[in-house]
């Protein structure tokens, strides 16, 4: 139930009419979540011992985190951040939670009636059934029509989101009773529920940032290398049609796995290249839009020469995608305002792609580990006895 609230203040986006959610976070701080349509929503935490907040932005098309210490603001992409956190989280070997079955709930008891935020509500005793892990919780549930609509439509928003699983865990708040919607469980405690019409300034960007983002494209999502792209340069031009290339970047280099971005820009439009080279199960942006359901249209596929791609526009992220498999790698291209992305990929010069090796990212750890260990072995300082032990571990770990 914790891991619900990462949902709920992520996910708010199609209740229509303004809205704010206010829930006290078990003593800690607290989480409020505003919204005035779907163009415009706003989920800020608040921690006092960290003496930080953080906000999800909602504007438009685009998607920020939003970080504020009292003294300094700092916005970050999400719409981009959220495609390298996703080969980070592939590095790490983490599970999406979208494979994770959903916890089911039996009503045990029910203790007695209260208000909570001025709603009705009830605490019921339930049985809570985590993939197996079998547990009784006490929550508080409301059948506030208004209340038990709102997160309805919150989970209906969610499951047309790409969240890696999350709407699962958020649509817990309303699985424990067809009707009802959880006000008050472990960790989380409903504080106020309004619908007062909230002023538009609260989703208000500042103008620097407003007019950064105008164009929203970087090669990196989150901080780079601050070195070039080597395996995404051989298939780029300084000029494509008109399209000059202003940027490009190595953005992961990590166990065997490369994650490269490059930016072209053409007047005031932009299109982005991500390659992701030697990333374990990686097919591309649209196999993973429409592995999640997520509404598509225009799709077209084809070859350039031997390389097959697909394209589509997607309606979430309002924006056009093009996905190209190379040897061991894809190649994604994305661009908010430019259709014909077809017209400008059979202009990359892939035949001068060279590929990686294909690996995992355990191969490559235990590869790495072998070869600091036959450098210390062929140390000049290292002693008989100390050569020996050394050999023995490595036979251990790598076998004789």
């Amino acid at each position: 139930m914790k891991k619900s609230i990462t949902s709920l203040v992520l996910f708010a986006s199609l209740v229509y009419g303004d809205f704010s959610i206010t829930y006290n976070l078990n003593g800690q701080g607290s989480m409020n979540v505003a919204y005035k349509d779907d163009k415009h929503i706003k989920i800020t935490t608040k921690i006092p011992q960290e003496h930080m907040q953080t906000s999800q932005l909602i504007v438009g098309n685009k998607h920020y985190l939003v970080t504020d210490d009292g003294k300094h603001k700092d916005y970050i992409d999400m719409n981009v951040a959220s495609k390298q956190m996703g080969e980070l989280g592939k590095l790490m070997g983490m599970e999406e939670e979208s494979n994770l079955p959903k916890p089911t709930f039996k009503v045990l008891k029910k203790l007695k009636n209260l208000k909570v935020a001025g709603l009705d509500a009830q605490e019921w005793l339930v049985e809570m059934n985590d993939n197996g892990d079998k547990r009784k919780i006490k929550v508080v549930v409301t059948n506030d029509k208004n209340f038990v609509d709102a997160l309805k439509k919150l989970s209906k928003a969610m499951q047309k989101l790409d969240t890696q699983g999350q709407e699962q865990m958020f649509s817990s708040f309303l699985d424990i009773k067809d009707g009802y919607g959880v006000v008050s469980a472990d960790g989380i405690s409903l504080k106020e529920f309004s619908t007062k019409a909230l002023d538009s300034s609260l989703f208000a960007l500042p103008n620097s940032v407003a007019k950064k983002n105008q164009v929203t494209l970087s090669a990196c999502a989150l901080k780079g290398t601050g070195k070039k792209s080597t395996k995404l340069a051989t298939i780029l031009k300084k000029e494509i049609d008109g399209w000059k290339l202003i940027e490009d970047e190595k953005c992961l280099d990590m166990m065997g796995m490369v994650v490269e971005g490059a930016v072209y820009k053409k007047n005031n439009d932009y299109i982005r290249l991500t390659l992701s080279a030697n990333v374990e199960g990686e097919n591309g942006l649209i196999a993973k839009y429409r592995k999640n359901n997520l509404t598509i249209s225009d799709y077209k596929r084809g070859k350039f020469g031997k390389y097959k791609y697909q394209m589509a526009h997607v309606a979430l992220a309002n924006e056009y995608v093009l996905d190209i498999k190379l040897p061991n790698a894809i190649v994604s291209i994305d661009s908010p305002t430019y259709a014909h992305l077809d017209r400008f990929a059979k202009e990359l010069n892939l035949d001068k792609f060279k590929a990686i090796k294909k690996s995992s990212p355990e191969q490559n750890i235990q590869n790495n580990m072998q070869k600091a260990m036959q450098k210390m072995l062929n140390q000049k300082d290292m002693n008989s006895k100390e050569a020996q032990e050394a050999t023995k571990m490595l036979q251990e770990m790598f076998g004789k």
